[in-house]
């Protein structure tokens, strides 16, 4: 982080692209639709929980969780 500070360039923080969005960010700026992006799923000790789906080079956006390998 220090290097992104003193050279004001966010090529040094990995978990930022180059227009200052977080890698969380980029499926939600880029998706149709939200429900593309955010799913409710079941997880047996607590009942259903809200997950964000990240981007995918595969689909080239957002993707949840597959059965079979690309």
């Amino acid at each position: 982080m220090k290097d992104a500070i003193e050279t004001r360039d966010n090529d040094w923080l990995g978990w930022m692209s180059r227009s200052g969005r977080e890698c969380g960010d980029e499926p939600i700026a880029v998706a149709a639709q939200l429900d593309l992006v955010f799913q409710e799923v079941l997880v047996a000790s607590v009942g259903k929980v809200p997950i964000q789906f990240m981007y995918s080079n595969a689909v080239h956006g957002p993707e949840g969780p597959i059965d079979d390998q690309h």
